[in-house]
């Protein structure tokens, strides 16, 4: 659950989690750097192009495009928004569902099938990452 913004790292942790449900309001969700300056690491770069809509990337990525909640939605940064009081309870909610429905071995072996060749290219792009990263200044 995200109650205000999330900017850079915060957007980058949205497209670590399996469920991403935020707050309703003036809140700013997207990766910036960019427009700040930064090249986007390749794990980023990696996480967006597995969970941003394909039409959302480019400008996402690319072009430091924010989104409100609303747009972080259908970008792909979060799964759902709900009013601000309601964000814990929702998060706890859907915690428990998952808990309480799915089958340990089951779901640690689909992830792991669905996300092999994402890791993989995550760990690839960190390696070339620590060796070429440079910040604008």
């Amino acid at each position: 659950g995200v109650t205000g913004h999330a900017l850079a790292m915060g957007a980058i942790l949205l497209m670590s989690a399996d469920v991403r449900i935020g707050a309703d309001g003036p809140f700013k969700v997207g990766m910036n750097e960019v427009a700040i300056g930064m090249p986007v690491p390749r794990f980023a770069t990696e996480l967006a192009r597995d969970r941003l809509s394909k039409r959302h990337f480019l400008p996402a990525i690319g072009l430091a495009t924010v989104y409100d909640p609303a747009g972080a939605v259908a970008a792909g940064y979060l799964d759902r928004v709900v009013d601000p009081d309601e964000v814990e309870a929702e998060a706890v909610a859907e915690a428990r569902r998952l808990a309480e429905g799915l089958r340990v071995g089951a779901f640690r072996l689909t992830r792991s099938i669905m996300r092999d060749d994402l890791v993989a290219r995550l760990r690839d792009g960190l390696a070339v990452d620590m060796t070429t990263f440079t910040v604008e200044t």
